[in-house]
């Protein structure tokens, strides 16, 4: 009896520990909810934010990861903790967030993006107001140490902000208006994995 009353003692401990630490970590910061959304539609996000793009005459700024990368939460925090990149994002660009990971590789939309997947996570996809891909850019050439280069980031942001002249390269890809991304069928590969 006394081993019972022991092992739910400590069961119960447990327990205490680990509901008291996650809304410590809650309350604190120290976990945050990213924007990052494995069950969105991110054929609709892309068409979405191609339709914005157009009406307010900016360039997207695709960003693409998953919770499940520490790169990518990261990433997401130090643009929400920097006020000028932040407001440069704002004042230059629409920006989304698409989800990829082994539960939802989002193959169609990567597709639209001209597969940026191969770069690593996580991974920018500057598009023009019209869907037209103009860059793929790997986050590890804006890394510093444990944590990203503010002056990488703006040099990256800056670069990619100007809308695009007519002569412009030939594009890798394009996101489609909205009534041909509708005729498109999305998979989630239940198999698929990283």
């Amino acid at each position: 009896m006394k081993r019972l009353v022991e092992r739910v003692a400590r069961y119960c401990a447990y327990v205490f520990c680990a509901v008291f630490g996650s809304v410590s970590l809650l309350a604190c910061g120290g976990v945050e909810k990213s924007d990052y959304n494995p069950t969105a539609d991110a054929q609709a996000q892309l068409v979405e934010a191609k339709d914005s793009a157009e009406l307010l005459g900016k360039n997207m700024l695709v960003q693409i990861g998953g919770d499940w990368c520490p790169w990518c939460v990261r990433l997401n925090a130090f643009i929400k903790g920097d006020a000028e990149i932040l407001e440069y994002i704002q004042q230059h660009y629409v920006w989304v967030h698409i989800y990829y990971g082994k539960d939802n590789r989002n193959e169609v939309a990567m597709k639209m993006l001209g597969n940026p997947t191969n770069m690593g996570f996580p991974v920018f996809v500057v598009c023009a107001p019209d869907g037209t891909v103009l860059h793929h850019q790997s986050t590890g050439k804006l890394e510093a140490g444990k944590g990203y280069s503010r002056r990488a980031i703006m040099s990256f942001l800056q670069a990619y902000g100007a809308l695009p002249s007519s002569d412009s390269d030939v594009a890798v890809a394009a996101i489609p208006d909205s009534s041909a991304s509708q005729q498109e069928s999305g998979g989630r590969p239940e198999d698929a994995g990283e």
